[in-house]
């Protein structure tokens, strides 16, 4: 299983469904993995979200970090190194009917490593759903 950002986020902020996500990241036979790319993805978007209304502070991004790093540990999810060969099937999902012109990069990346690692690609909810419990203050 390839864990995306958005499974992490969803994870981490206690979104409706982020339990489910945590048993079903840690049921499969292999052990879960994810990328540097979505490393990078999600400490940012939290130390964004700590920062508030300001730039994250160097005491943000390593805060965010551990957070991501116990989450890692967890789910006994290790990363993957990005290769060219993920980077071309990246751009070629860019190419794909069935992908809108408004895809992200970043998600379409996400993709091609699951894709790549042979692995199912684990999605939380859509970013703009509202954090509930602690998340939420």
């Amino acid at each position: 299983m390839f864990i995306a950002s958005s499974a992490f986020l969803a994870i981490l902020l206690d979104r409706p469904g982020a339990l489910e996500l945590v048993l079903e990241a840690t049921s499969g036979p292999r052990k879960p993995i994810t990328s540097p790319l979505v490393r990078y993805r999600v400490v940012v978007d939290l130390a964004r979200r700590r920062a508030g209304h300001s730039a994250p502070s160097a005491e943000d991004l390593e805060l965010a970090s551990a957070r991501f790093d116990e989450l890692l540990d967890l789910l006994g999810c290790s990363e993957i190194m990005v290769t060219p060969k993920i980077a071309r099937g990246a751009v070629a999902l860019n190419g794909t009917s069935d992908r809108g012109p408004d895809a992200a990069a970043e998600d379409l990346f996400e993709e091609a490593c699951a894709m790549a690692a042979g692995a199912r690609l684990l999605t939380g909810p859509a970013r703009n759903d509202p954090p509930r419990g602690l998340a939420a203050r």
